[in-house]
């Protein structure tokens, strides 16, 4: 959990979920994606949700795609989708 200055007044920090669909079920996941609906609805600036999961990414306002080239040992960063036409919700196929 993130400490709270109160220099932020009411306003959370960005929440971020790593990896949250690791050991759900298609149910559970269904119910993720339910649990990150009703999040949106509060004072938070950004939701970040780091995923395999296709079914829970499909979701997103906007995505990026991260491949690791593993002959160069580097990673490209591209725009997979957005609802809204902008990016910034990632997810990582690796």
């Amino acid at each position: 959990m993130a400490k709270r200055d109160g220099s932020g007044g009411d306003r959370l920090p960005p929440f971020i979920l790593d990896e949250p669909t690791s050991f759900l079920d298609d149910d559970h996941v269904d119910e993720l994606h339910s649990v990150i609906q009703a999040i949106s609805e509060w004072n938070v600036p950004q939701i970040l949700v780091v995923s395999h999961n296709d079914r829970l990414i499909q979701n997103a306002d906007a995505a990026l795609h991260a491949q690791k080239d593993p002959t160069e040992d580097a990673s490209t960063v591209t725009p997979s989708h957005g609802k809204s036409g902008t990016e910034g919700v990632a997810g990582d196929d690796d």
